[in-house]
């Protein structure tokens, strides 16, 4: 994919158990989630294995002669950056992605870049799918075009979001 060159986001995304101790369910969700999150091509993160984009905003992207009206109806979206957008926070999948994980303090970390936004909206769907689970993300604007931030999702909820200063 030719992702052109604008501001990049760097992300940090903390997953955890949503309670102090950590349940053999919880445990089963963190394995769930670490398989579904993994791509085809090996990325250990793609938004896409979460939340698919409609096969027919693939096949028209791109194309001159795309029926915007004719993919609202199948859809629910006129083009396949407004889907991402919306469902994802960003218009393209997660880059340059980077995965660890603490067993003995059951943490699973990545570390990605997205570009023009930050998947906010996607990972507050997929707290809803792993609802003993807490998610942390912190992200970094490389052009510094807004403050830095740190949120924390548990059940497709907001709990707590920190704003930091822009570096000068």
């Amino acid at each position: 994919m030719n992702i052109p060159t604008n501001d990049w986001t760097y992300c940090t995304l903390w997953v955890t158990s949503a309670t102090t101790s950590t349940s053999k369910r919880q445990l089963e969700e963190m394995k769930r989630l670490k398989e579904e999150l993994v791509d085809t091509e090996g990325s250990a993160l793609s938004f896409n294995n979460h939340v698919p984009i409609p096969h027919e905003l693939i096949d028209a992207y791109g194309k001159d002669n795309n029926d915007t009206q004719g993919l609202w109806e199948k859809t629910g979206y006129h083009y396949l950056h407004e889907f991402t957008y919306k469902e994802w926070g960003t218009p393209y999948d997660a880059d340059d992605v980077r995965y660890s994980e603490d067993d003995s303090n059951n943490i699973m970390t990545y570390e990605f870049r997205t570009i023009n936004g930050c998947p906010v909206a996607w990972l507050m769907e997929l707290s809803i799918e792993f609802p003993s689970l807490m998610f942390d993300l912190e992200c970094t604007n490389e052009m510094e075009l807004f403050d830095s931030y740190t949120i924390t999702i548990i059940d497709g909820e907001q709990i707590d979001i920190e704003y930091h200063k822009k570096q000068k």
